[in-house]
């Protein structure tokens, strides 16, 4: 990464980081489309592979089964009823924290106060982040009942309120197209990460703030400008 393409001014002035939790901080691909697949195969569809189901991704659970439907709704909400115990069940075979995230959250949990804002649902973005990245994060937003799901700006507002900060000191990390338009729905600043779900190419097509290839551009994206 090019720091000097980067060095705007702005994120001098950021005290708060949010991170989307699916392909910006976890890898969960491997749990969900077996999830999936298994969901599928219990209804009679066809199954779908890791990159179909990569594709899938970033607009919660129902999105996510209606996709693998092929826009099927006959029998959406069965489907799904099956799907989200049977994926909190088994959400921790082969997930695992990206390369070099941990070492990272750590880090930064000395000069910034951390938020996770998911599309998953609550309880589960708890509990996936109790286990693997306890005592971290100082909010943990998901979906929840009566409050719209990403792209709609309202979560990174909740996040912010429970942060005791303000957009103009924050910056959103994701991994998606979703992530993108959330930020910008916002008024929020994005950093845009390319090893998770969206290819780099979908990524610059949408145009985030800033684009990184590995997980240390980050610290050196924040802390090189304070030099």
């Amino acid at each position: 990464m090019d720091l000097n393409k980067y060095l705007n001014g702005v994120l001098k002035m950021i005290n708060t980081i949010l991170f989307d939790l699916d392909g910006t901080i976890l890898d969960t691909l491997m749990d969900l489309t077996n999830a999936v697949n298994h969901t599928l195969r219990k209804f009679g569809y066809k199954e779908r592979t890791a990159k179909q189901v990569r594709s899938f991704l970033g607009n919660g659970a129902k999105q996510l089964i209606l996709k693998s439907l092929d826009g099927d709704e006959s029998q959406l909400d069965e489907v799904l009823s099956y799907y989200m115990p049977y994926y909190e069940a088994n959400s921790e075979c082969l997930t695992k924290p990206y390369e070099g995230i941990e070492e990272l959250l750590k880090k930064l949990k000395h000069n910034y106060k951390l938020g996770v804002v998911s599309n998953k649902h609550q309880k589960a973005v708890e509990k996936i982040i109790e286990k693997y990245f306890p005592n971290i994060f100082d909010v943990v937003i998901g979906e929840q009942q009566g409050v719209p799901k990403k792209p709609a700006p309202d979560m990174l507002f909740n996040a912010l309120k429970g942060l005791n900060a303000n957009i103009e000191n924050t910056i959103f990390i994701g991994d998606s197209e979703v992530d993108i338009q959330t930020g910008k729905n916002a008024g929020m600043d994005v950093i845009a990460v390319a090893w998770g779900f969206r290819d780099k190419d979908e990524l610059i097509d949408h145009e985030p703030n800033y684009l990184i290839d590995e997980v240390n551009d980050i610290l050196l994206l924040l802390e090189g400008i304070d030099k």
